[in-house]
């Protein structure tokens, strides 16, 4: 890693955009009040470590906190292409005010890249001078997972995440029983920000089991299954089932008082349909067989 500090202008840096959706404090947080009252009496002591772009990959906080200070310089340390992921990966373990869903959902993204910048290091013979929050990245995956307090569960219910949010097609999306709907949005602008806010964020399993329960209605609603049939209700409770097996056992119990709430509505719901004289779309009927030629 350089170890040559340099000084640059605030306004020259940019956040990395890995990090962009990152959980970050507001102008008004205490800790980033502090931060700032630290800065203007003794400047930033540890360097922003960025890439050869101006990209910033760790500090964002005192960044911000220098541009809302005006400051002219900032000390900054290069970061070459080959240790970006590991770096990267560090700074968001140093993180302990994230939830652990949250750390798993930002980190996943960058661990296959982290492990291949180390295998390329130990097989090109550099030596490993760096501090030990980045020297850590380069351990194997159930003994990172278990030092930084996120299992591999986590981490492959965050990969799983990561694939559906490919899914770019727009959708109208509501969560929360209904309390939060937005319109023409990809799984991955309506979720994301729930899984990251700091107030009541959304599990990766919660996040999980909505996006395969909304697939699995688009899947009935092209096939012409009403929304009623037995296979459809099948369909649906595998869905279920395989999401609440990825929950811990006192994780269970808001759960099973959501679903409750969402019985009643749904039993309010069947009267007022069943007053308005709502009636399930029929089957589509099949073709007579033609009898077999003799």
């Amino acid at each position: 890693m350089a170890t040559v500090v340099e000084l640059v202008h605030p306004k020259d840096l940019k956040i990395d955009a890995s990090l962009k959706d990152a959980p970050r404090w507001d102008k008004d947080d205490p800790r980033f009040l502090s931060l700032k009252a630290s800065i203007r009496e003794a400047g930033i002591l540890s360097p922003l470590f960025v890439d050869f772009e101006n990209r910033i990959l760790e500090g964002r906080h005192r960044w911000w906190a220098a541009v809302d200070l005006q400051l002219q310089q900032i000390p900054i340390l290069r970061i070459p292409q080959e240790r970006i992921h590991t770096v990267v990966v560090a700074s968001l373990l140093n993180r302990r005010h994230y939830t652990q869903g949250q750390l798993a959902y930002l980190v996943q993204p960058h661990m296959e890249s982290a492990f291949e910048e180390a295998r390329r290091r130990m097989l090109s013979g550099v030596k490993e001078t760096s501090a030990h929050s980045v020297r850590r990245v380069e351990k194997r995956v159930d003994e990172w997972a278990e030092e930084i307090g996120v299992s591999v569960r986590l981490l492959q219910q965050a990969r799983q995440v990561h694939e559906l949010f490919k899914d770019l097609e727009p959708r109208d999306i509501s969560s929360d029983n209904g309390r939060e709907s937005e319109t023409d949005v990809s799984f991955k602008e309506f979720f994301e920000p729930r899984i990251l806010r700091e107030a009541e964020p959304h599990s990766l399993g919660d996040v999980l089991t909505a996006i395969k329960t909304i697939v699995a209605l688009e899947t009935a609603a092209k096939n012409g299954r009403a929304h009623t049939g037995g296979e459809f209700k099948t369909q649906h409770w595998q869905v279920v089932r395989s999401g609440l097996a990825q929950f811990a056992p006192e994780q269970l119990k808001p759960l099973t008082d959501y679903h409750a709430k969402m019985v009643k509505e749904l039993k309010a719901q069947a009267k007022r349909n069943k007053a308005e004289g709502v009636k399930a779309e029929p089957k589509p009927t099949k073709a007579p067989k033609k009898p077999a030629k003799k």
